[in-house]
């Protein structure tokens, strides 16, 4: 038998509160996988509805950012720890417009803070979002777009949802429960 369990994750208790300005994040190695060209190609669609939405971008690779306009704010380089929180705070949504993938320690990260995640419908990605609705499937610009147009203003309580439904259950304390009662499951079957 197996038995999967999660890698644990640092919960807030409560919510990152939702930024005034409107902004859609995303940080991380700049890795032609990680979508960061979809992102770039959707941004123009949201700005023709949205025009006052910010793109926080940190990090640097192999992908440059395709994308110059002054409502970009990007941080090139690797985001130390204690610049993590912060950038969370500023971001409406973490985008995770990934082309392939299996997981994302970054999505892993926003959601322990609550902020929203939209990503693509691949690998493990959707077990970082609260619904369908906040799946595009991978490289859709399009798709993409309208995904973040639908959830730019998620409210506190959209927040709080992230923090009880996804982290919780993924906090480093369930994630022991959990591997805890594996083991002594696993100690029982041995013993008969």
């Amino acid at each position: 038998a197996v038995c999967v369990v999660p890698h644990g994750l640092e919960v807030r208790d409560e919510p990152f509160d939702v930024p005034l300005a409107r902004a859609v994040g995303f940080f991380g190695r700049h890795e032609p996988y990680k979508g960061l060209g979809v992102l770039a190609g959707a941004m123009p669609r949201v700005w023709s509805v949205r025009p006052e939405v910010r793109l926080r971008v940190a990090g640097a690779g192999a992908s440059a950012l395709p994308i110059s306009d002054s409502r970009v704010d990007h941080l090139r380089g690797y985001l130390p720890e204690r610049e993590v929180g912060p950038f969370l705070a500023g971001a409406s949504l973490m985008a995770l417009p990934y082309t392939q993938a299996s997981q994302s320690g970054v999505g892993s990260i926003a959601i322990g803070s609550g902020v929203p995640v939209v990503a693509s419908r691949i690998g493990g990605l959707p077990d970082l979002v609260l619904d369908e609705s906040y799946l595009a499937e991978p490289g859709d610009e399009q798709g993409l777009a309208e995904v973040l147009l639908r959830h730019l203003d998620d409210d506190l309580a959209v927040r709080r949802r992230v923090i009880s439904e996804l982290a919780r259950p993924k906090s480093w304390d369930a994630v022991g429960k959990l591997a805890l009662a594996e083991y002594e499951r696993a100690l029982r079957a041995l013993s008969c």
